[in-house]
């Protein structure tokens, strides 16, 4: 004799249980899974109303993904831990709260609101929905290691882009002999790698500590403009929101010798999302590229400066050897030679002689203050004047 089910048994058969977690294993989908379950344990508990929150093993804490009529703050993280109390004060209305693990490994949490015909849980509902949980954990957990597994791939192929990148701009930034080729070129890494189009690249290029603004796009404030920043707010390794960028999302300072030397500052994502940790590794690799050649074209100017100066003085120093009287004066009774020579390129040290009438020789000596190119100069000025003077028959007390 068969024995009839009431409705309120039906619900809970067995072998609809079985067929749906036959259906569910099946798949490498954690979404669908927790979808799935979900709808079946709304339409076999005669609830309208629920909710998913899958665990994040980097917060340690569970975040809400979906739900149906019963949602709350998708900001909100649940810690493993006390997560009843949690849920008492950001979602109101649901009636169980189903905890999905593996082998002790929180997976999911799953919501469900009150029955509709507001006769409550009884226990074979609970244990439906307890049971439904257990059956579906290890596709739920293979679906997981898949997913881990997937997005392993995903960074260990975006780091050898990353790095592949960085090898490329190397090697372009090493060509580039001016600041204005080095800064296109990382505006264009930097759109092109962190799909971010407002950015500003500021460097450290004096001991002043004047902050220049070498690169901009999207952040108009920034253009042109010397700031100047201290070593306490470029103390952290990353900031956000910094108080002294307002159009950036994220700043970071790039350090030489212990001392920050380049700042970054990146606007936000195109998609807003937020920066990753292989984005922000990109960032510190690209920035220590970008700073190594922004010094090598410095001390490249430098060193051309140093030796345009050297020849400036290099040629100061014949054309002063030039005015040196060559062939002194030779009188009849005693001979006339002298050696000057300069402890810089140029000096303000002076020797003269001038043949005057009847035999006569006066003899200019002078030591001007100081050396270099200033007491050259002043003694420049006075050999010509002397030589504009003596020929005049001038006396000693002419003044």
């Amino acid at each position: 004799m068969n024995r009839l089910h009431s409705p309120r048994e039906q619900r809970f058969d067995v072998r609809a249980l079985s067929e749906t977690t036959r259906l569910l294993s099946s798949s490498l989908d954690a979404a669908f899974i927790l979808r799935s379950t979900l709808y079946t344990a709304l339409s076999n508990t005669l609830s309208r109303k629920g909710w998913v929150a899958r665990f994040d093993t980097v917060r340690q804490a569970y975040r809400p993904s979906f739900g149906r009529g019963l949602t709350f703050d998708a900001a909100t993280y649940l810690q493993a831990d006390g997560f009843y109390e949690q849920l008492a004060r950001v979602s109101q209305g649901h009636a169980y709260v189903l905890e999905v693990q593996f082998s002790g490994r929180p997976l999911a949490l799953i919501g469900v609101g009150h029955p509709v015909d507001a006769t409550g849980y009884t226990t074979e509902a609970t244990a439906f929905l307890n049971t439904l949980g257990q059956l579906i954990s290890p596709a739920l957990h293979n679906a997981i290691v898949v997913e881990e597994l997937q997005q392993a791939n995903h960074d260990l192929d975006a780091s050898l882009q990353a790095m592949q990148t960085l090898v490329e701009v190397g090697q372009a930034l090493t060509r580039l002999v001016d600041q204005a080729s080095i800064a296109r070129q990382v505006g264009f890494t930097l759109m092109g790698q962190l799909a971010r189009g407002a950015y500003a690249v500021v460097y450290l290029s004096d001991a002043n500590g004047s902050w220049k603004v070498i690169a901009t796009q999207g952040m108009a404030s920034f253009v042109g403009q010397d700031l100047y920043l201290d070593d306490a707010e470029m103390g952290v390794a990353l900031l956000e929101t910094p108080p002294w960028f307002p159009e950036a999302e994220y700043v970071l300072p790039i350090r030489q010798a212990g001392s920050v030397r380049l700042l970054f500052a990146i606007g936000p994502a195109c998609r807003q999302a937020p920066m990753e940790a292989s984005q922000i590794d990109f960032l510190s690799g690209l920035g220590h590229l970008t700073l190594g050649a922004l010094e090598r074209v410095r001390l490249f100017s430098d060193h051309l400066e140093r030796e345009r100066l050297e020849q400036e003085l290099g040629l100061a120093r014949t054309i002063q050897e030039r005015l040196q009287l060559v062939t002194p004066p030779a009188p009849d009774h005693f001979d006339i030679a002298w050696l000057s020579r300069a402890s810089r390129h140029v000096a303000g040290d002076y020797v003269d002689a001038f043949s005057l009438h009847a035999g006569r020789v006066a003899v200019a000596i002078g030591d001007v203050s100081g050396k270099g190119v200033a007491a050259a100069m002043l003694m420049s000025n006075l050999q010509a004047a002397l030589h504009a003077l003596v020929p005049m028959p001038l006396g000693l007390s002419y003044t």
